[in-house]
């Protein structure tokens, strides 16, 4: 029986860029794999005539690609909250002013 405060860890092999690589993750296989794979196709996109740049160019390029990404999502969801709070502030204030008026 698994103690539920330690997370399991997973030993997988990958292959990023061509290369194979091992490591350890507290992520599911398929997980892992999925974020391989978004990463390979992000590394093909900045190789998009299949030239063989340098890896480790290519990998940096995806890399950027990804981390834009994750900054505009970052900045859409902290548009949404605000925008969710915002209306959350509104239906506040028409609430209280209902009461007061009822």
């Amino acid at each position: 029986m698994s103690n539920p405060t330690t997370p399991t860890t997973y030993a997988l092999k990958l292959q990023v860029g061509g290369e194979i690589v091992q490591l350890k993750s507290d992520q599911p296989p398929e997980v892992v794999q999925k974020i391989a794979s978004y990463l390979n196709a992000r590394m093909q996109e900045a190789d998009p005539l299949g030239s063989n740049a340098d890896k480790f160019r290519l990998l940096a390029l995806a890399a950027l690609s990804v981390t834009g990404e994750l900054f505009e999502a970052k900045a859409k969801l902290e548009e949404t909250d605000q925008a969710r709070q915002n209306l959350l502030d509104k239906a506040q204030t028409l609430t209280d002013s209902l009461d007061r008026v009822l």
